[in-house]
């Protein structure tokens, strides 16, 4: 099993104390801490963001940015690259 560690952090140094060398859950609502996750971070995922979305009353954008659109598993590593 596969422990998770959520985010987004307010602080980016705990976010590095809290990641390094673990699991990372981001949301797909709040991903402005992808680039550092995917440095630090064993592996990461994205959560859909809905209970967030829900909870501000608010609209999920599911609009993928530009880079990352049409990309498939191979793709993506060229943006972990980018990240590091």
């Amino acid at each position: 099993m596969v422990h998770y560690h959520g985010g987004p952090f307010s602080d980016p140094l705990t976010a590095v104390v809290v990641w390094r060398g673990r699991h990372a859950m981001i949301s797909f609502a709040r991903p402005e801490q992808i680039r550092l996750a995917s440095g630090i971070c064993q592996s990461f995922c994205l959560d859909n963001g809905a209970f967030s979305v829900w909870r501000r009353k608010a609209k999920l954008d599911t609009r993928l940015p530009a880079r990352i659109q049409g990309k498939t598993a191979e793709g993506t590593k060229e943006i972990h690259k980018e990240a590091k």
